[in-house]
């Protein structure tokens, strides 16, 4: 049978919430739609009829549509949930439980849906689907059986960091993330889409359009200033690109956003 995360179908997001749990037992009758589940903290017992899942932190849990289920709860613990609807003939999935090695990309991406969720800003479907769809795509590298063990994900995490500190510098080049790693440029390029499944240029670029739609929205300097403080000093390139990502100009988001 195959995974949840391995379908193709196009989903309808309808939640995504932040929760902090206490220990009291709940029994699910029947979910009326799927559910992805990032543990933040805390331990949950989840028991189905024929198998019983562990959750714990950086875990990641797949539960079923349809298909009943006790949470015990060991202590208290703190959750992004999101509640998913697939196509009503879609075949029945197992639940399943991922433990997460390289926590942070998954717990990011949790955190990101939720945060745009939470403010449904213009656009803010389509980074919805775009952050489940990494989800996915993650998962299914994990467990994957040609999937490189947590010890590659280290190898990285030096040029991980120091993007996450300099992501808006213009002097970000892969030799030099590749050197940060001790690391041939090739291999580098090779272990780093392994984990992401888009090169460093697209991940850093990712960084920077996430931050400048962050300033759009809750500055009022010029796109000019929005332009370079975001990493690209082509206020001209920053735009085009702006479009192509989001299907607004930079200008046209900031309308949106204030006139919803």
């Amino acid at each position: 049978m195959n995974s949840f995360f391995d379908q193709t179908i196009s989903p309808q997001i309808l939640d995504v919430h932040h929760y902090f749990l206490n220990e009291d037992e709940v029994i699910h009758a029947e979910r009326s739609s799927h559910g992805l589940v990032y543990f933040l903290a805390g331990n949950h017992d989840y028991l189905f009829d024929s198998i019983t899942l562990h959750a714990s932190p950086d875990s990641v849990l797949y539960l079923p549509r349809k298909t009943p289920y006790v949470i015990h709860r060991v202590g208290p613990a703190e959750v992004i949930s999101v509640d998913v609807l697939l196509s009503p003939t879609e075949p029945p999935y197992p639940p399943l439980l991922v433990k997460v090695e390289q926590g942070n990309f998954l717990k990011s991406s949790f955190e990101k849906m939720f945060s745009v969720e939470k403010r449904k800003t213009v656009g803010y479907e389509t980074e919805l689907l775009s952050y489940y769809y990494a989800i996915l795509s993650a998962v299914q590298r994990i467990t994957a059986s040609n999937y490189l063990p947590p010890l590659y994900f280290q190898r990285i995490t030096p040029a991980l960091n120091y993007i996450e500190s300099n992501f808006t510098s213009e002097d970000l080049k892969v030799a030099g993330l590749a050197a940060l790693c001790d690391m041939s440029e090739s291999w580098f390029l090779k272990i780093f889409h392994s984990f992401f499944m888009v090169s460093p240029k697209e991940y850093i670029i990712r960084m920077r359009l996430d931050y400048a739609k962050q300033l759009l929205i809750s500055t009022s300097d010029p796109i000019k200033t929005v332009s370079r403080l975001s990493g690209f000093s082509d206020i001209y390139y920053f735009s085009r690109l702006f479009k192509t990502k989001t299907g607004f100009t930079p200008v046209q988001y900031r309308r949106e956003y204030f006139a919803r």
